[in-house]
């Protein structure tokens, strides 16, 4: 009998390829925007094993945009929702989770045995760590995010690093972190990551805010350079709030497409889209 999940999808894949799309480990760092697309495409294709990781609960201010953020779900841990979520499409799925999120403490259990590590979460630092993991062990690492701070915030993107086909590749880290990537796994402290994204922070919204005073409005299509930069003097964190539905979605949806790409075998590329 043909599985549920693979009943409108059969023809798309062969039977070797569907069980290897059933057989796939991932481990998910990041149950937000972005995550639970990525979770819940992955889990509609019909990925039986899953570990995710996430310390956050949902919040009013995802509802514009997380799908496993309702008001029946706010102030719940994301990755214990996220797994209420997949099991409910799929009661077979295995799925491990990290409430406490990726720590120095238990990444290398979260990422022992994954066929693919998924990035999805918004701290820079144990991005950085999940690339230093991955390419320890030889595990592609997948992100899907927005592709930029200071320019278009319409853009997004899904891309892979993979470290098991070519084990020199430079990491995440190295290109965009190397202040912290220079730190070997073994010296790296829960205060160097800490201290890190604090700086990362500042610098994002002190980029972003420059950017929207100087750019061209063509950067921020939608709304005027001058209504950006009223809402930027008036909204608290603003750079934080700079996302919607779409955005966010489409990046998840780009993660797990990305994802089902390397699992199936197909050749690997970034997947970059201009929304508007």
């Amino acid at each position: 009998m043909i599985d549920s999940l693979f009943y409108n999808s059969y023809t798309l894949f062969s039977d070797e390829n569907i069980e290897k799309i059933k057989n796939a480990k991932i481990s998910i760092a990041g149950a937000g925007g972005v995550g639970c697309a990525a979770i819940e495409m992955l889990t509609r294709l019909g990925v039986n094993n899953f570990k995710i990781a996430d310390p956050d609960s949902y919040q009013v201010q995802n509802l514009n945009r997380q799908l496993f953020a309702t008001m029946a779900t706010i102030d719940k841990n994301k990755a214990m929702c996220a797994k209420e979520r997949i099991l409910s499409i799929n009661p077979n799925c295995n799925v491990q989770i990290y409430p406490e999120g990726v720590t120095l403490s238990n990444v290398a259990d979260f990422c022992q045995d994954a066929d693919i590590i998924m990035a999805l979460n918004d701290t820079e630092s144990i991005k950085v760590l999940l690339h230093k993991i991955g390419k320890i062990n030889n595990i592609p690492v997948v992100m899907g995010s927005r592709t930029s701070v200071d320019k278009s915030r319409w853009s997004v993107m899904g891309k892979i690093w993979d470290y098991k086909a070519n084990p020199e590749l430079p990491t995440f880290g190295f290109t965009n972190h190397p202040d912290l990537d220079c730190y070997t796994f073994e010296n790296l402290t829960q205060e160097i990551l800490f201290e890190y994204d604090k700086h990362i922070k500042a610098k994002k919204i002190a980029t972003f805010k420059n950017s929207a005073e100087i750019s061209s409005d063509n950067y921020f299509k939608t709304i005027s350079k001058d209504e950006l930069k009223r809402k930027l003097d008036e909204v608290p964190d603003a750079y934080n709030r700079s996302v919607c539905s779409v955005i966010a979605n489409i990046g998840g949806c780009l993660a797990a497409t990305v994802a089902l790409r390397y699992i199936i075998g197909c050749p690997q590329e970034e997947i970059k889209i201009d929304l508007i």
